[in-house]
């Protein structure tokens, strides 16, 4: 608190004693003086003094006494460095049915997880400024891994742990766990529902088990488990995640920026981004970009954006990209990702993927809650956990957002199918999954 301010507290006071003694007095003096004006001026600005006066007073008794009418306190140690908390709870309900059997699960979804984060922000000398960022999630049964039979508890995962520096004519430079510049080059899309469905479509089910039918014959002797979950069978391609790492990003320009990364283990990633109008359209917003990867041989076991069964020693080269525009006044958008992974030994076919999805955003249908997203999305893969492996699908969902509670409410349906070489095409695997979800940011 302010020293001069403190020391005024007393005088404050005894103002405040001689302003209530004294005002019966001045009441009845202005009654007396209604043909003096500048009298009259006079002693209303005394009384407007005086209300000045009583509410620094409550507001120092506040800042004495906490936020105790807010129900807030937030306490910092260094003044000159802003402190943000913010973060969101996301939960939902995951129907899925194989030709095994149907499963019912409460899960945290994993499109947008559970978070909390920590932001310490604050300028430098010459137009620097320094954030410090402290991110981790709570996922108990994530929707991407859980299936009932092995329930995950990821309780607690650091997201980012991090020291960025930039400047708007230098750029950025971070420091500690954070994306790599590739992270999230697969996933732009401006469809405004990405909480519900968007190109990481095992976000929703992933946990779930394919299952074929015996001897490749539907309906004789039930059915067996291939082994291979949603998870596994679908990669979008999107860089290396999060990591320990050194990355630059470069001012922007047009649009246009650049960001270059190296992380633990000799992970090298670059990506060309671009968000802005499209080709001059005002109507128009566009969302593009280009990323690369140089992944080393790590096996493949490897975490973050894994190495494709096959060939395990690497070293591989991953691209991958999306697009998306989306027409302002209509809310009707269009998304398009692909990505592939080539591979060092050239043991078999190089994976390779693609998704499209279609959006429309409005808030003529319920426009006392907020914007009403519609969306349908369709994907293929090729190569992806064996030789042979196709793997395709498709979904439709709906948002719909509460902006007065900064709350998000949806529903997703999604039918996926794989096709295992060697397998009669009648003992083929397909699952139909039905996530309805939440998410609050606060």
């Amino acid at each position: 608190m302010n020293k001069g301010l403190i020391a005024s507290v007393p005088v404050l006071g005894a103002a405040l004693v001689g302003a209530a003694v004294a005002w019966p007095t001045v009441a009845s003096a202005k009654d007396e003086v209604r043909l003096h004006p500048k009298l009259n001026g006079r002693v209303n600005e005394l009384e407007q003094e005086l209300r000045i006066m009583k509410n620094r007073m409550k507001a120092i008794e506040r800042r004495q006494g906490g936020s105790k009418s807010s129900g807030r306190s937030v306490r910092r140690t260094k003044k000159k460095v802003q402190l943000i908390i913010d973060g969101q709870v996301h939960r939902a309900v995951l129907f899925g049915s194989t030709r095994q059997n149907t499963e019912i699960l409460h899960v945290d979804g994993d499109q947008s997880n559970t978070r909390l984060r920590l932001r310490g922000i604050a300028n430098a000398p010459g137009g620097w400024k320094v954030e410090a960022r402290i991110e981790f999630e709570m996922e108990n049964n994530d929707s991407n891994g859980t299936r009932d039979a092995t329930p995950n508890f990821d309780d607690l995962n650091f997201r980012k742990l991090r020291i960025r520096f930039s400047h708007r004519k230098y750029g950025a430079i971070s420091i500690g766990r954070e994306d790599t510049a590739t992270n999230g080059i697969a996933e732009l899309d401006l469809s405004g529902g990405t909480v519900a469905m968007y190109s990481d479509v095992e976000t929703v089910g992933g946990g779930f088990v394919h299952v074929n039918a015996v001897n490749g014959v539907t309906g004789s002797g039930g059915g067996v488990a291939t082994g291979q979950t949603v998870a596994a069978s679908w990669n979008n391609f999107d860089g290396s995640s999060r990591r320990d790492l050194i990355r630059y990003d470069t001012p922007k320009f047009f649009g246009f920026w650049i960001s270059a990364s190296h992380a633990n283990g000799d992970r090298l990633s670059v990506a060309i981004r671009y968000v802005g109008s499209f080709f001059g359209l005002k109507d128009f917003k566009l969302a593009a970009g280009f990323g690369y990867d140089y992944l080393p041989g790590e096996g493949a076991s490897a975490p973050g954006s894994a190495f494709i069964a096959g060939d395990a020693t690497g070293p591989r080269q991953q691209y991958a990209g999306s697009v998306s525009v989306l027409h302002k006044p209509s809310g009707l958008s269009i998304t398009f990702s692909a990505g592939t992974q080539v591979q060092g030994g050239g043991a078999r076919e190089n994976p390779w993927s693609v998704y499209t999805k279609l959006g429309w955003q409005t808030k003529a249908l319920l426009p006392q809650l907020g914007k009403t997203i519609i969306m349908a999305d369709a994907f293929y893969a090729r190569e992806i956990a064996a030789v042979g492996d196709r793997f395709k699908g498709f979904g439709i969902g709906a948002v719909q957002n509460i902006d007065s509670a900064s709350t998000a409410i949806y529903v997703v349906y999604r039918l996926y199918d794989l096709h295992k070489a060697g397998l009669a095409s009648r003992g083929q695997s397909t699952i139909h999954v039905v996530m309805v979800g939440s998410r609050l940011k606060f």
